[in-house]
Formats: structure tokens, sequence, C-alpha cells
């Protein structure tokens, strides 16, 4: 059977993709284990963060798993925003229970990547402490940003019990 253009363009990203081993194995992980629930790629511009998560998005997809990506500088950063992308990128209307429901649906394991993260930052709170509780415990989210992730992420603020989108 011959291959498609998609099989090809995913041999391009990987074959691209040199001396990156050790991030790829460390998101293959975190996305079999379901350890991990939150990854912050970040790094100065152009070390290949956007790369990296292109090429596991198309590894992610080429195994038959959910692998969705939002580009933040294209998406108002907003909640309204990010639920009228998620909304577009799932196949519903962007309303909270559209996109929760759609979001439950998602086949296992899923990956929810949000690249140039940073430009989200006053968005992060609401994130950190609403959507990404509110999703399934089988999407793994990969945040890659040009900054590190703020403090909250790693000093164990609590987020609400039930998290509602």
């Amino acid at each position: 059977m011959r291959g498609t253009i998609r099989d090809r363009l995913s041999l391009n990203v990987q074959a691209q993709l040199i001396g990156r081993a050790g991030e790829l194995g460390a998101l293959r992980r975190a996305l079999a284990e379901r350890v991990l629930i939150v990854v912050h790629l970040h790094g100065l511009s152009g070390i290949g963060k956007s790369a990296v998560a292109a090429a596991f998005v198309e590894e992610v997809r080429s195994s038959g798993a959910t692998a969705l990506t939002i580009e933040c500088e294209a998406v108002e950063p907003t909640e309204r925003g990010v639920l009228h992308e998620l909304g577009r990128l799932l196949g519903c209307n962007g309303q909270r229970d559209e996109v929760a429901i759609a979001l439950a649906g998602l086949a296992s394991p899923a990956l929810l990547v949000f690249d140039t993260y940073e430009v989200f930052g006053l968005l992060d709170a609401w994130m950190r402490q609403v959507l990404l509780p509110a999703l399934p415990d089988r999407v793994l989210v990969l945040l890659a940003s040009r900054l590190p992730p703020a403090d909250a992420w790693t000093l164990g603020e609590r987020s609400p019990q039930r998290a509602k989108l």
C-alpha cells in the first residue's frame, strides 16, 4: 500500500529533528504512563520547541491517538477565545458545555499542545485553575513557551476541587 502526503510530511518533520531523542522520549513516557498531566517545554526563541512539539504531534497522530494543537498567537487570549478554538478543533460550537462533552469523548490517550504559550500570560491562571483541571485525566497537555512556568505551577498552589469549563 502506498503512503499518503501526510505520511511523507510526517517523515520530513521527524527527519529534520536532530538531537532531540531525549525530549521526545520523555514526552512518549509522559503520554504512555500518564504520570504527568502538564509538561512545560520552554527556552529561548529558535531552539526548537515548536519543532519538538510538531514532531511529537505527528508521532501521536501516526499511532492513532488524538493530538490537538493550538497556536496561541493565532487565538484571542481570553477564555472565550480558547474555548472557541477548542470548539473549532473538536468540531463543536465552542460553548463551555459542548467543549467539555467533546473533550470527554476524546480517545485515549490524547495530547493537547499550546504552542507559543507565553502570549497567554494573562490567561495563565485560568488555564491552570479552570481549564486544565476540567480536562479528562487521559489528556497530556504540552505548553511550549519562551518563558519558564509561573511559580504557581511548581509551588503546589491548589486548584479548585471541582473545576468546570
